[in-house]
């Protein structure tokens, strides 16, 4: 009855709300604390060619990572299994359609963005608990590349040229903190685990908060206890769903402190709350890592569209 409750309250403003991906998550644990992992998103996965368009991100882990003064701004730990990285992460987003020069009023403005991240994972294996924290660094606006970035993939694969890119969000800096928990709350031999997790974001970037749960079906290690498998090979499905509480969303809202963008959606316009599941598989062993997912989410402003797309995650152990 305990789980049951556990699963209920966890699982009921899935339905609702939500908003999130991350590649820190129990789901898509890579074991070890030194490895690189090329994360890449992108909507032709779905068929698609607005809103979240595409984007890419590069994990590094490393012990040595431990000595990165950022790591101050983290929550001190005992007891715990900790790894440190950093993930430098681009993403570029557009209007539903880019052949227009002129402003797309009531649609998505176009907004990219570029930071660095660095990181903090710490695994209870005694409570089943695992904490991360991450410090953002970086730009959103023109400086982020990312219209040039769509145009030049557009040209070299022969497809239309985006047209609207000079009414993009303007420069303005990224400072953002975030803090997440997530905690198993069962587990079946080495076959299904189920987990509960929150995350709450800072800054200038994005100021929300979320509460979702996971789950993953087939062979697989949970990071979160002591496995008695013995095997590396590892090979599952899983599923995610998120609810997101919005305070501010600068790819929507605009800067912070630069406010002179041609175009943005007005705080009213926006929506507090959104909702998003994910679904994928996962093929792991000791030395590498693939990860084939889709994720679907709805309108995250007032005369928006649902978002959907695809992506890839390759990782090798160094």
């Amino acid at each position: 009855m305990h789980y049951f409750w556990s699963i209920f309250l966890v699982m009921l403003p899935i339905v609702l709300f939500g908003q999130a991906i991350n590649s820190n998550g129990v789901i898509h644990d890579f074991e070890g604390k030194r490895y690189f992992r090329l994360n890449y998103d992108n909507d032709f996965f779905m068929y698609s060619d607005d809103d979240y368009t595409q984007g890419l991100s590069f994990e590094f882990f490393n012990p040595w990572l431990k000595k990165n003064p950022i790591n101050h701004l983290f929550l001190k730990t005992e007891d715990t299994e900790d790894k440190f990285g950093l993930v430098v992460e681009h993403s570029a987003f557009t209007p539903d359609v880019i052949s227009d020069e002129e402003i797309r009023y009531g649609d998505r403005p176009y907004a990219s963005a570029l930071a660095l991240k660095s990181m903090k994972v710490s695994d209870w294996k005694s409570k089943g608990l695992r904490l991360k924290s991450s410090f953002w660094l970086g730009i959103i606006g023109p400086s982020s590349l990312g219209g040039a970035g769509q145009i030049w993939i557009h040209e070299a694969t022969g497809n239309w040229r985006p047209r609207g890119w000079d009414n993009q969000i303007k420069d303005d800096v990224i400072l953002n903190y975030s803090i997440g928990v997530e905690k198993l709350l069962i587990k079946l031999s080495n076959y299904f685990s189920f987990y509960g997790e929150s995350r709450v974001r800072l800054g200038t970037m994005f100021t929300d908060f979320n509460v979702g749960a996971s789950a993953t079906l087939g062979l697989v290690n949970s990071p979160l206890i002591r496995n008695s498998r013995s095997s590396n090979f590892q090979v599952y499905l899983f599923a995610r769903g998120i609810t997101n509480l919005v305070g501010y969303n600068s790819l929507l809202q605009g800067g912070v402190f630069n406010r002179n963008s041609p175009y943005t959606i007005s705080a009213n316009d926006v929506d507090r709350f959104t909702a998003q599941y994910y679904y994928g598989l996962v093929i792991k062993s000791g030395f590498f890592y693939l990860e084939y997912y889709q994720t679907s989410m709805t309108r995250e402003f007032k005369s928006g569209n649902p978002e959907d797309w695809g992506g890839l995650k390759i990782g090798v152990r160094i």
